[in-house]
């Protein structure tokens, strides 16, 4: 039987986010094997600094896609096109213009919302803006977010028939590190705390290193590293500003607080580096304000790590406290490092953490799972 082809219009690394992992998962899941993919990466190959910025480059590389979307809609008449979604003005008239280009060939289009607080980016928007985002809307057949608890976004926007939850995945085989650290006891030795993905304020990397002073008063044994990129401009979590200097503010808390011995700096990580480096931490900190399903939780919970989290777009919903994050209250130092220190103190309640994440994560969030619930709903769309 001849397969049908799907648009896939999306960006693959670099740079690294949660776009880029969804891309490579739908062609690596089987959903690659039961439909024609026709693959368009659409990234500008420039740094997430950058990313979602209007200047000449950015809107150069979004005509040249413009072309090239054309040409693969001419050439192969796919049934459907998968277009992401943005939640910020730049983001959101660069997919939708793809959208809206689509839809013109008779297209069904299915968009990914991978973050939350869509209606954050809405509400705030000019009256002319908010006709264009229903107009865009209107045109998609599917919406897919990453909870049940996030289909809240786009209340009295969208019909809620149209929107399916599809909770992300990874291939679990790239980032299980075995037992090898059931027995490690934190006696005196090092502990590694690390934190990864955009050093921002909306990540919450500003309450992190509010917390190291805490932390190191009770364990001085303890060191941590920041692997990500230092994002100036916030151009995504629009309604969580960042400081005017970022890296300023960063250098100004290390400086105050006195903790420039316990921090590292490791920059942006992937690959075989990122694996590495979960291998030799022993907690993983993500104290972000707005989320949708981050990659980096499934990734450090199958890496065997103990988490500590805020409760943000899919956690909550999918994960239970203690059981398999400790959560802590959005934006308070104190208790996420009371939150660090419960889990440096408490070998049990480590151990216990780490064995259920890694069995839920190969059980529940791989690649086979994924696969099947994007392909249900592509037959869907064909019914």
């Amino acid at each position: 039987m001849k397969r049908k082809k799907i648009l896939l219009a999306s960006p693959l690394p670099p740079p690294y986010s949660g776009y880029e992992k969804t891309t490579q998962y739908i062609l690596k899941s089987k959903v690659a094997k039961e439909f024609n993919i026709i693959h368009l990466d659409t990234s500008n190959k420039r740094s997430n600094v950058e990313r979602g910025r209007f200047d000449v480059l950015n809107i150069l590389r979004t005509l040249r896609t413009i072309i090239n979307i054309l040409r693969l809609l001419i050439i192969y008449r796919p049934e459907i096109a998968i277009i992401p979604l943005a939640r910020n003005r730049a983001g959101f008239l660069k997919w939708s213009t793809f959208i809206l280009i689509a839809s013109l060939f008779q297209t069904k289009i299915v968009s990914r919302l991978g973050g939350a607080d869509f209606d954050k980016f809405y509400q705030p928007s000019s009256d002319l803006m908010k006709k264009y985002i229903k107009f865009v809307l209107k045109h998609i057949n599917i919406i897919i977010v990453n909870a049940k608890r996030l289909k809240s976004q786009f209340k009295s926007l969208v019909n809620e028939k149209k929107i399916r939850v599809v909770y992300n995945a990874i291939d679990v085989s790239e980032f299980n590190k075995g037992d090898y650290k059931s027995n490690k006891k934190y006696l005196g030795e090092e502990i590694k705390v690390l934190y990864m993905g955009h050093i921002s304020k909306a990540k919450g990397a500003l309450v992190l290193l509010k917390a190291i002073p805490t932390v190191t008063k009770e364990m001085p044994n303890a060191k941590f590293l920041f692997a990500g990129d230092i994002i100036k401009t916030e151009r995504n979590i629009l309604h969580i500003d960042n400081p005017p200097d970022m890296e300023k503010e960063i250098n100004f808390i290390i400086k105050e607080e006195n903790i420039q011995s316990y921090i590292k700096f490791l920059g942006i990580i992937d690959g075989q580096r990122k694996i590495d480096t979960l291998s030799i931490a022993d907690i993983f900190v993500f104290p972000s304000y707005s989320e949708g399903f981050p990659y980096v939780i499934l990734e450090a919970m199958r890496a065997g790590l103990p988490i500590v989290a805020t409760p943000v777009g899919a956690l909550p919903e999918v994960f239970k406290n203690r059981e398999n994050i400790l959560f802590v209250i959005s934006g308070n130092s104190l208790d996420l490092a009371k939150k660090i220190l419960i889990i440096i103190k408490n070998p049990r309640l480590r151990e216990v953490m780490k064995k259920n994440n890694q069995k839920l994560i190969k059980e529940k969030f791989n690649l086979d799972r994924f696969g099947n619930e994007m392909i249900a709903i592509f037959n869907e769309l064909q019914d």
